[in-house]
């Protein structure tokens, strides 16, 4: 049995060596990165242009090919404007200029067309968003050849401190971690260390990053780290129920602004509940 089954592969080796279609065919083209293939700096520095070579199914540079780069936006918003990387064609300089968070002039893609060598470039720019940045490479009208190129993006330096919220309520006897820290103007966090002075302290306090709210009345936390400071607000209100029209639907939410639900609601005869 065994030699049997020795020539039966033997066969079917044999049957695929003459065959003219492989069983596993080639891709049609590859992509290899020459230069500017990853590397780490901060936020909006320029990074060395991206050089990639396009070759067809037998290895051999593929000339008057179609290539598109594109910077990834992050997994959470598809939309954003604020990416780890920036992309743009050879013709336009700097890809980012960033003014201010609403003021802004940034490139997410480039196309270019492989010159005799199978060679297309595109500028780089290191985005806003600390972390590892992308850009994708797609060499194929069908998006079936493509690479991902990937860089470390470093924070920028210290510009400001922060809060996972800035203003809040709640009842007393409540509390909520501040998430306080130092950033970058992006606010990507940074390693210095935060100081927090309580301005209040009747209302709230603070242990280590928890505050804990302690009496009635608008309460207020400083954050500091070296000569960035800020202010952090706490509401703390009394447990009740609040009705209030928002966005054309009559809601009823807690006083600390929790277990939100929309309420039916009867209308007059000039369209107001």
């Amino acid at each position: 049995m065994r030699f049997r089954h020795s020539l039966l592969l033997l066969g079917a080796a044999a049957a695929i060596a003459c065959s003219d279609t492989p069983l596993f065919p080639r891709p049609a083209m590859s992509i290899r990165v020459v230069d500017g293939g990853g590397g780490s700096d901060t936020v909006l520095a320029p990074a060395a242009d991206l050089v990639i070579q396009v070759r067809d199914k037998f290895g051999l540079p593929s000339a008057g090919a179609s290539v598109f780069f594109h910077a990834l936006p992050p997994a959470s918003d598809s939309t954003s404007p604020h990416r780890g990387m920036y992309v743009c064609p050879m013709t336009e300089l700097p890809c980012a200029i960033v003014y201010d968070e609403n003021n802004f002039s940034v490139w997410f893609g480039a196309g270019a067309v492989t010159d005799s060598n199978g060679i297309a470039r595109a500028h780089v720019q290191f985005g806003v968003v600390a972390g590892r940045g992308a850009i994708e490479i797609i060499a194929d009208s069908t998006g079936r050849v493509r690479k991902t190129v990937f860089f470390a993006v470093q924070p920028g330096s210290r510009a400001k401190v922060v809060t996972r919220v800035a203003d809040t309520a709640v009842y007393v006897g409540a509390g909520y971690d501040m998430g306080a820290r130092a950033a970058d103007r992006f606010g990507n966090p940074r390693v210095e260390p935060v100081a927090v002075t309580v301005l209040t302290p009747a209302l709230v306090q603070v242990s280590g990053d928890h505050l804990t709210a302690t009496g009635l009345g608008r309460g207020s936390v400083q954050v500091q780290s070296g000569p960035v400071a800020d202010t952090a607000y706490v509401s703390v209100v009394p447990p009740g129920r609040l009705a209030a029209y928002v966005n054309g639907h009559i809601k009823l939410l807690n006083t600390d602004g929790s277990t939100q639900k929309n309420v039916l609601a009867t209308y007059g005869d000039n369209g107001s509940p």
